[in-house]
């Protein structure tokens, strides 16, 4: 019975270790906010300190794109570079961060305005000042370019431009006639609020596990000294 009660100590202690070691598994929530304008360059929203700002937008139909040279590519890439901005109103501090935008693999213009274009690495910072953001920013898949972390509550706005800077596209209207005209703004421009709350869902098993280990050392010591008490006795002359 005791040399049972023995190896039950030292499974009770081995359970312990391991319901220990479960309990700092973070539980990661991501939380966002998002707010929108159509038809326009800039949006401004307010920010949290130490909240991501990220940024999506829908094209408008008359994004032109230059061909991208790399030979490797056939057919060859379309792109078009584009700075965004991101403007602290209060700290008068600003971020800048230059993307390259690609139409998808085989389509070519005219027609590049039917799908939309996506964001080519590397995405570069230009210029630190409003957020805290990585020399490299990374694209997330659902909330588009991260433009880096709020330095300061407040009201920051957040600009698109084209570089080189262009004004005048040559189009068609309706008719079919040539109309040249300034380019148009995204139809959708998209700013979100993104942050990250850490839980540890399993603190309760600390105490747990740690009650388990003392049981279980208890348990086992118990359990060794009463058998070598016994083999002791059996031990001795009569």
């Amino acid at each position: 019975m005791k040399k049972w009660a023995a190896i039950m100590g030292l499974v009770l202690l081995l359970t312990g270790f391991v319901v220990i070691s479960s309990w700092k598994k973070p539980q990661v929530q991501t939380n966002s906010r998002s707010n929108y304008v159509e038809d326009s360059w800039s949006i401004s929203d307010n920010f949290t300190k130490g909240h991501n700002i990220t940024v999506d937008f829908q094209q408008s139909y008359d994004w032109s794109l230059d061909p991208y040279d790399d030979p490797t590519d056939d057919p060859p890439y379309h792109r078009k570079h584009l700075s965004v901005s991101v403007t602290d109103t209060i700290a008068k501090t600003t971020t800048v961060i230059r993307v390259t935008l690609v139409g998808p693999r085989g389509v070519l213009p005219p027609a590049l305005y039917t799908s939309r274009l996506e964001v080519f690495p590397p995405v570069n910072v230009t210029q630190h000042g409003a957020t805290i953001v990585e020399d490299n920013p990374k694209v997330d898949p659902e909330h588009g370019i991260n433009l880096g972390q709020a330095k300061n509550d407040g009201l920051y706005t957040i600009t698109l431009s084209f570089e080189p800077r262009f004004t005048s596209v040559w189009d068609k209207d309706t008719s079919g006639k040539l109309w040249i005209h300034e380019t148009f703004p995204p139809t959708m421009f998209r700013a979100h609020e993104v942050s990250t709350q850490t839980d540890y869902p399993y603190t309760f098993l600390l105490p747990v596990g740690a009650s388990l280990g003392v049981v279980g050392i208890i348990l086992a010591v118990w359990g060794a000294r009463s058998s070598e008490r016994k083999s002791i006795r059996k031990a001795r002359p009569r």
